[in-house]
């Protein structure tokens, strides 16, 4: 009489082999388990499959890599002897085929090494982030120094970045040298005025607006006079607001 025997999946190589529990498995080589919890069947696994891709000149070796299980995907950080590094992603197809693209080479429309690998950096910390049809997806990583970096895929295979500097890739960026202007409605030209009740931006320190106090406080000159109607003031550039401010305590 045949036993037909249920099986979990599940390798148990500690208990002797008249202590297994029931379906688990002593052994098990080149199988893939599929189907239900508890009533799994063995499955012989695909073999490898060799695809190849045109590296650039020199001894490469990759040092990062990250599948990305969502949409099939698989990106790899290759470092590269004459400093030809490269960010790489293998798009999987049907029976084991795929292609590979490269999303970012140092050498080809960057601007120097933006990407800095070394062979005792490797890349550990992948993640992407999702977006829409129009936003595509962002690769995030940290580089062979630590430090965060992010790189849109849709824009990089699209080559609509140009000219690649590392300014483009890193998360962290170097504070504004210069308050941004305030652009109001179609007046394209920045100004301070209080009847249209705007406010010069400043980066550092930080205000808030305080409706009842009686003065202004604001790292930035005073009015230059006192209008009589708003039409007629005359109100220096940089001024902070209408309203006055406060400095938080």
């Amino acid at each position: 009489m045949i036993e037909i025997k249920q099986l979990a999946g599940v390798m148990n190589t500690d208990d002797a082999n008249d202590s297994i529990a029931p379906g688990q498995h002593k052994y098990a080589k080149n199988i893939v388990w599929r189907g239900a919890d508890g009533n799994k069947r063995p499955e012989g696994a695909m073999g490898t499959t060799l695809i190849t891709d045109n590296l650039p000149a020199g001894v490469s070796e990759c040092i990062g890599r990250f599948y990305d299980e969502k949409k099939g995907r698989i990106f790899s950080f290759i470092y590269n002897g004459s400093g030809l590094h490269s960010i790489r992603q293998c798009t999987l197809g049907a029976n084991g085929t795929g292609t590979i693209v490269s999303l970012v080479t140092v050498g080809v429309q960057t601007d120097g090494d933006i990407l800095g690998f070394t062979l005792d950096g490797k890349i550990y910390a992948v993640k992407i982030l999702y977006g829409d049809d129009e936003q595509g997806d962002e690769l995030w990583w940290n580089n062979s120094q630590g430090q965060p970096c992010k790189i849109n895929i849709k824009k990089a295979l699209a080559g609509t970045y140009g000219t690649i500097k590392r300014s483009y890739i890193d998360v962290i960026k170097a504070p504004a040298k210069m308050p941004p202007a305030v652009v109001y409605e179609n007046d394209g030209t920045p100004r301070n005025s209080p009847r249209r009740r705007t406010a010069r931006c400043a980066r550092w320190p930080r205000w808030r607006i305080s409706v009842s106090a009686p003065a202004a406080r604001s790292p930035m000159p005073r009015p230059t006079a006192s209008p009589a109607s708003p039409a007629t003031c005359s109100i220096s550039p940089t001024i902070c607001s209408a309203r006055s401010m406060r400095r938080p305590a």
